[in-house]
């Protein structure tokens, strides 16, 4: 096995994120990451962000909705807490939610990062490929049906 550098990979005390999964008619939003830098580069995946020193999980996931896409979490459920190593070698800590209510329309507020779209959960399945985000759209499908 090849083992990276101790020094490439972060501590997951040093990067903390959420990933939240949009559900709205049978459909989940998805994003494809144009920004090079980020761990997730070129790869379309569950939305998220990192969380701000002094913030809970659960605010960071509003906020960056709010940030991200212009809209107000109502409903949401907490899915699980989670490590995992970024393709840039960032070792994250992450909590993934699934909303499944929110107040008004989405609206892309950074087109120069990513592009968002619907998707079924069945096209999910065939483009979500990263690990991360597929265990989260695996355990969303508890509550999506």
């Amino acid at each position: 096995m090849i083992q990276p550098e101790r020094n490439e990979i972060k501590r997951p005390t040093e990067t903390e994120g959420v990933i939240f999964l949009l559900y709205k008619g049978g459909r989940v939003l998805v994003e494809g990451r144009l920004k090079k830098g980020s761990g997730f580069y070129g790869h379309t995946v569950i939305p998220g962000g990192e969380i701000e020193k002094g913030e809970t999980p659960e605010n960071a996931m509003k906020r960056e909705i709010k940030e991200e896409l212009d809209v107000v979490v109502k409903d949401f459920e907490e899915l699980d807490t989670f490590e995992s190593v970024t393709l840039n070698f960032g070792y994250h800590v992450f909590h993934a939610y699934l909303v499944t209510r929110f107040d008004g329309e989405i609206k892309n507020m950074e087109p120069e990062k990513s592009h968002f779209h619907w998707v079924s959960v069945p096209e999910a399945w065939d483009i979500l490929k990263l690990a991360s985000s597929r265990y989260v759209l695996c355990l969303a499908e508890k509550f999506t049906g």
